[in-house]
């Protein structure tokens, strides 16, 4: 294999395993996931060096990703006006790898998102299962409520305000 091919197959393994780390609950942070490479692909850790290897973990960890946060955005919109009667306000919606990275907190771990209302931000965490959307659609129903606590009476009712409209968020546990 060429130097390009390892490349794309190491940038594919740092993706897969990050994700994969994150998703367990223990979380990871680029040197674990690197450490991980370099057990599972001692060659591949090789070519490319601790180095590079933590780069490409920190580099894919702590990434944007506009291409999601774009395609979040118009469903944002979307879902608005079929949920919210367009009353929200404008979010920018920001999908990241770590959100408690982007968050000012110590990341690693999946978290499903934050809402923050002075930047009127809503930053999703990218799972690359495609439950963005319904993790989008969950933040804005704490984005309806901003004088609640998450997982409070309020948000349990707006959740099952959300569900009675066929919102797609079957996914949830109202018991929390």
């Amino acid at each position: 294999m060429g130097m390009m091919e390892d490349l794309i197959r190491l940038n594919q393994l740092v993706r897969d395993l990050t994700l994969g780390l994150m998703s367990t609950g223990e979380g990871t942070t680029p040197k674990l996931t690197c450490q991980v490479i370099r057990e599972d692909e001692p060659d591949l850790f090789a070519r490319f060096g601790r180095k590079c290897v933590v780069n490409l973990c920190k580099e894919f960890q702590y990434s944007e990703l506009p291409t999601e946060s774009a395609r979040l955005q118009e469903a944002f919109e979307v879902l608005n006006r079929q949920y919210f009667a367009g009353t929200l306000p404008p979010f920018t919606i920001c999908v990241v790898v770590d959100v408690a990275y982007w968050d000012g907190r110590k990341g690693g771990e999946c978290d499903s998102g934050v809402v923050d209302f002075e930047r009127q931000l809503i930053t999703i965490g990218y799972t690359g299962d495609d439950t963005e959307e319904r993790n989008l659609l969950l933040h804005m129903a704490r984005a309806a409520h901003p004088e609640g606590i998450f997982w409070d009476e309020t948000l349990r009712a707006e959740i099952r305000r959300l569900l009675a409209l066929g919102a797609p968020m079957e996914f949830l546990q109202l018991e929390h």
